[in-house]
């Protein structure tokens, strides 16, 4: 088994994250992580969406959020066809 571990910045902690399979992906690990995660030292929330085959790289995405996401904010990705 392959232990890898994706590393946020300094003073950031994550919440809930959430497994977003890729569309038309082949095999479990063609996905993202989507994570809230929170800056105590700037006070600034983020959604880092992280790609689970470079999972230990930088975020594909991070979107800053115009306020604070508390802690045990969670969500669930739900699939729509066309």
């Amino acid at each position: 088994m392959k232990r890898e571990y994706h590393n946020f910045e300094k003073d950031s902690f994550c919440g809930r994250s959430v497994f977003v399979p890729k569309k038309d992906g082949a095999g479990e690990d063609s996905s993202w992580i989507v994570a809230w995660v929170h800056n105590e030292e700037t006070d600034v929330s983020r959604v880092h969406m992280i790609d689970v085959q470079k999972f230990e790289g930088e975020p594909v995405a991070k979107i800053t959020l115009p306020q604070r996401v508390p802690y045990g904010f969670h969500g669930t990705f739900i699939s729509i066809p066309n």
